[in-house]
């Protein structure tokens, strides 16, 4: 993920603070150097599937959590794939015709919580307000990620999320429904979109305003 230029988008729409960074779908934490560079104080990085989670560096400032976050807290069979990067909860469709090398022959019972709820309870007591930035990579799981997190991301001044306009998952949000739920919620505005035309995908960053 982040195939735009992280550094100066933050730089472009006014994110100096750099308190805290959320990604949500970490794999295996590639982009914490990046985080580090860029001067955040705390990284808090989710990811439900334990080999990619075993993986995650750990340190100082830097919080790892085995969850998956969606709207509501359960425990669901993920859809793991090849490469661990494109596995989701939802069931894949159009991913098996864009990308036929990634296959999806496993599966594992994962921890499905909102981020509220962590909040709430994390064992860290770290704070929504201790974040002021969210990247979510939940392979078409957005929509459940943000669906009610209301008091983790009205902290946030920028989201930088993955997008859909097909059916990449069955099921998965589409960008414009991604677009009315964060501005309408939360007052974060799609700035700029990096989209990929023939597979319908791609990342964009919204901004509080």
């Amino acid at each position: 993920m982040l195939h735009m230029d992280f550094k100066l988008l933050l730089q472009k729409y006014g994110c100096n603070g750099r308190k805290g960074i959320i990604h949500i779908g970490g794999h295996i934490g590639e982009e914490i150097p990046l985080y580090r560079e860029l001067g955040f104080e705390k990284v808090l990085t989710f990811e439900p599937l334990s080999v990619p989670f075993s993986q995650i560096p750990s340190g100082e400032g830097l919080y790892n959590e085995k969850y998956a976050i969606g709207s509501e807290n359960k425990e669901v069979e993920m859809f793991v794939a090849n490469n661990y990067q494109s596995s989701s909860i939802l069931q894949p469709v159009n991913h098996l015709v864009f990308h036929p090398s990634i296959t999806f022959g496993e599966k594992e019972i994962v921890k499905v919580v909102s981020l509220d709820w962590y909040f709430e309870n994390n064992k860290h007591n770290l704070k929504a307000e201790d974040f002021d930035v969210m990247v979510i990579d939940a392979q078409g799981y957005e929509g459940e990620v943000v669906a009610v997190a209301e008091n983790s991301l009205k902290h946030m001044k920028i989201v930088y999320s993955e997008i859909n306009a097909g059916e990449l998952y069955k099921g998965c949000i589409h960008i414009f429904e991604l677009d009315e739920i964060l501005k309408a919620k939360y007052s974060l505005h799609r700035k700029e979109t990096l989209y990929n035309t023939i597979t319908a995908e791609g990342e964009a960053i919204y901004v509080r305003e």
